[in-house]
């Protein structure tokens, strides 16, 4: 129990299902503004990882070595959606006794992703909240050599039923896509390869 209390995870009794909200101090649907001096606003305005949602870096805590809060910016403008942290342990034994932890909290994870050379270990989590609607806890474990993931073990919680309502608020607030005439350029096979 206190391996968990280190971790920063939210306070819930074990054995029960309770949804978790908050990670290091970070509360889903909570307003962002709640925690700017724990958030790296360098960047910020330009930094839209996501077209209908705010990324902002979150400082290094104790236990963690970085991380990334998303924030609404059309239907729930400065509500946090969600959190990812990475842990300042990298290792597949720590990985293994979070995800042991995790379980004995949750229950099993509901799916599982991975690649067949063990360099990716995904575990994930769903839930329903009545406040805040579907939200999933994801795990994961990554030692291979592809910058598309974060190296080391990395925690995400997510209230994907606002992020979709985030989503669908930016669908209808842009522009429709116009019929721009083609380049004459890109008739030609070699405008879609690399140059």
């Amino acid at each position: 129990m206190v391996f968990l209390a280190v971790m920063g995870l939210a306070q819930v009794c074990l054995g029960q299902t309770n949804p978790p909200r908050e990670i290091n101090g970070f509360r889903l649907g909570e307003e962002v503004k709640g925690y700017l001096s724990r958030l790296d606003w360098v960047g910020v305005e330009n930094d839209l990882t996501e077209d209908h949602l705010r990324m902002v870096a979150i400082r290094k805590t104790e236990h963690f070595r970085s991380g990334l809060l998303a924030f609404g910016a059309c239907a729930q403008p400065g509500q946090v959606l969600r959190v990812k942290l990475n842990y300042d342990d990298q290792s597949l034994d720590f990985f293994d006794k979070v995800l042991a932890a995790l379980k004995d909290r949750y229950g099993e994870p509901d799916k599982w992703r991975g690649n067949p050379f063990g360099t990716l270990r995904t575990w994930k989590w769903s839930f329903t909240d009545p406040k805040l609607g579907d939200i999933s806890l994801i795990l994961q474990h990554y030692s291979g050599k592809d910058d598309a993931y974060t190296k080391g073990n990395s925690i995400r919680i997510s209230a994907t039923s606002l992020i979709q309502r985030e989503l669908d608020c930016y669908n209808r607030k842009r522009p429709p896509a116009g019929n721009a005439p083609a380049s004459p350029e890109a008739s030609r096979p070699d405008w879609y390869l690399p140059r």
